[in-house]
């Protein structure tokens, strides 16, 4: 088995290509809307996420949930 010494880092290597992933879906279903439009469905379509321990800050920007970022897109009519 392998023996990899994980820790935790604060950061968004992880969370980049998730949301990356998630406004490159946006604008594939809907090519004719704005860049700053796709930024306000990906912003008003998070889920804000609790701290995991007590007494620590929230997870950033919460996390990003397409269904709710696409009738946030939609609701824009572009």
């Amino acid at each position: 088995m392998f023996n990899y010494p994980y820790r935790h880092f604060d950061g968004t290597s992880i969370a980049t290509p998730h949301v990356t992933g998630v406004a490159a879906r946006l604008w594939a279903t809907r090519p004719t809307c704005k860049a700053s439009q796709v930024r306000r469905a990906l912003q008003e379509g998070t889920m804000k996420m609790p701290a995991p321990i007590q007494g620590e800050v929230g997870l950033g920007s919460g996390m990003v949930n397409l269904p709710l970022a696409q009738r946030r897109l939609a609701a824009l009519n572009c």
